[in-house]
């Protein structure tokens, strides 16, 4: 990213994106209620599809996915599609809430994506959790964050807290 853009902030960005943020429906905004829907859709497939079975199946052995039968190249392909599409949301939701695009954008979050799975129940060895219980515990470390700043706590304290938590949402 930085050498793409030279090291400078992304700035400039059209006013509808902006507006995507803008609250719409009982106080939610239009990308709000996609990411919504999207969640739902994505908890009711994997939940209730043979897809969703696949999923987990090849997620949880995959030697035993394939000697079932399940196309798990197949699989893996599309596990990692939605992960980039899902990437894709998540960048246009940040690029809208705050407008313009700094350099260091989305450094750093990897852990606290991990750290809101494990939190949420999602096994870090694959086939078990529910997307659900990734969307909670993501919404827990936003909590943590934001009492942080209502606490008046430095930020670099954000990690060094969510990360205890995270360490004994694993061991449970």
């Amino acid at each position: 990213m930085l050498l793409w853009t030279g090291g400078k902030w992304i700035e400039g960005l059209p006013a509808e994106l902006k507006q995507l943020s803008a609250p719409l429906l009982f106080g939610v905004s239009a990308i709000g209620w996609l990411t919504i829907i999207l969640v739902a859709f994505m908890a009711w497939l994997l939940a209730k599809t043979a897809f969703g079975r696949s999923f987990y199946a090849t997620g949880d052995n995959l030697q035993g996915a394939r000697q079932l039968g399940v196309r798990t190249e197949a699989i893996r392909i599309v596990a990692f599609s939605l992960n980039g599409c899902m990437a894709a949301l998540a960048g246009i939701v940040f690029a809208s809430q705050i407008g313009f695009i700094p350099n260091q954008t989305g450094t750093g979050l990897e852990m606290k994506a991990i750290a809101a799975c494990v939190l949420g129940g999602i096994s870090l060895l694959g086939g078990s959790g529910a997307i659900i219980g990734a969307v909670l515990g993501a919404w827990f470390l936003t909590q943590i964050d934001s009492v942080l700043v209502l606490l008046r706590i430095p930020a670099w304290w954000n990690d060094f807290i969510a990360g205890p938590r995270a360490a004994g949402g694993a061991g449970v």
